[in-house]
């Protein structure tokens, strides 16, 4: 089969890569599709060993914004290798333009499901969860990497041998900061692209965000944990949004009898709307969920915890393999082949076909509806929690974090249009 012959006018449906080769991988079957990209399960031709192959769609082969976007996710996470982080060991580029990342197959399900069925979660259960997850991050902000879109879709339980395993997917938004630990600016200070649910304050007034900005998302994990319920609900994204900016997130004692004080402190710390109030780091977080859970639970946390931060990565090392990547560049990172192999009819049959994993690629920006309006990125791509991936205008949310400034403007108008009707009327 010929991936030419299937792409002469133009369109591909995601089947036409079953059954062909890409590098010494043969295309077996579909993982898993989203709004940008579509994930398959490979197997290597000589030795058998199963991966998934990340594939970005036809439609935005043309794109150099989203090339460059495959692009930079693949040298990012192949910057901070670290176990908690999903591993990327191949990039290329398909006779049609489209670049593809090989990484690991995962086995197990994704955090939102997990959520699904077991929230509220003991304590117990959810300690190795947070401390892997905040193990990765610390991790990755080490080397000056910012996740920017932390929630329970892109978080994956691999299933192994000592019990789950946290995987942190999808880092096509991730920001590159020019230090450790370092700031990023928005890219498009016009709009804000994220989830409602788990987004920063600072994320969505479209200021400068830190590694404490992924921190307020893994807050707003451990509240779902422990809660079964989000921080803020409400069935409009917009309303959401405007919470967050201004009300305090309520205790989750009430909520679930298991939380004591110590650990509610902690996750509402998380939750502070002022940056400068959250735990100063992933590992500063991590310390201080294990000093809150040790005084109160007993039983060894530290055996509970995860594999460690990789300390061998710095900022200069991941600054080599990541930086230089440019909106429209098509540099393939070091180490990682470019070509692809040549096509087969060999189409196994799936071992592994109730295995989960997503891994959807990262949303395009689209032009913001007027205000009060919340444009959904992609074709409305929900997570099992209802969290949906958004675009919002920036300038809905403009000046102080305490002020409603979209409601203040329309009860102006309004206003001014009853005085107008009164003086005509007089």
């Amino acid at each position: 089969m010929s991936l030419d012959d299937e792409t002469l006018n133009g369109a591909m449906a995601p089947e036409a890569l079953l059954g062909s080769r890409i590098e010494d991988y043969d295309v077996e079957s579909i993982v898993g599709a989203g709004a940008m990209g579509v994930v398959y399960q490979g197997s290597h031709s000589v030795i058998g060993k199963r991966v998934a192959i990340k594939v970005l769609k036809l439609t935005y082969a043309d794109d150099p914004a989203m090339k460059a976007r495959v692009i930079r996710e693949a040298r990012t996470v192949n910057a901070i290798r670290h176990p908690s982080i999903v591993d990327a060991f191949g990039f290329g580029t398909l006779p049609t333009g489209q670049p593809y990342i090989v990484m690991d197959l995962l086995e197990g399900e994704p955090l939102d499901a997990f959520i699904d069925r077991e929230a509220p979660m003991n304590i117990k259960d959810a300690f190795p969860i947070l401390d892997e997850l905040l193990s990765g991050l610390a991790a990755a902000h080490q080397v000056g990497v910012i996740h920017r879109d932390i929630k329970p879709g892109n978080i994956f339980l691999e299933s192994s041998q000592g019990g789950l395993r946290v995987k942190l997917l999808d880092f096509g938004l991730a920001g590159l900061a020019d230090k450790a630990n370092g700031s990023i600016k928005p890219t498009n200070p016009g709009s804000v692209v994220g989830t409602p649910a788990f987004m920063a304050p600072e994320q969505i007034l479209a200021q400068k965000m830190t590694p404490v900005t992924d921190l307020y998302a893994v807050g707003g994990i451990a509240y779902l944990m422990f809660t079964a319920r989000l921080p803020f609900q409400s069935p409009n994204a917009w309303d959401m949004l405007n919470m967050k900016l201004t009300t305090d997130v309520p205790s989750m004692k009430p909520m679930n009898s298991m939380v004591h004080d110590e650990l509610d402190k902690w996750v509402l710390s998380m939750l502070a709307r002022d940056p400068s109030k959250r735990p100063a780091s992933a590992e500063e977080a991590r310390k201080q969920l294990k000093r809150a859970l040790e005084s109160r639970v007993s039983g060894n946390f530290a055996a509970l915890g995860s594999r460690g931060v990789v300390p061998s990565r710095t900022w200069q090392d991941a600054r080599t393999e990541v930086a230089d990547v440019t909106e429209g560049s098509e540099t393939q990172p070091p180490g990682m082949p470019k070509s692809v192999g040549e096509t087969t009819e060999n189409n196994e049959d799936n071992p592994f076909a109730k295995t989960r994993m997503r891994e959807g690629l990262p949303s395009v920006e689209v032009n913001p509806a007027p205000a009060p309006a919340v444009t959904p990125t992609g074709p409305g791509r929900r997570d099992s929690l209802g969290a949906r991936q958004f675009e919002v205008p920036a300038s809905s949310f403009k000046g102080s974090q305490g002020g409603l400034v979209p409601i203040l403007v329309v009860v102006l108008v309004l206003l001014a249009a009853a005085a107008f009707v009164y003086f005509k009327l007089l």
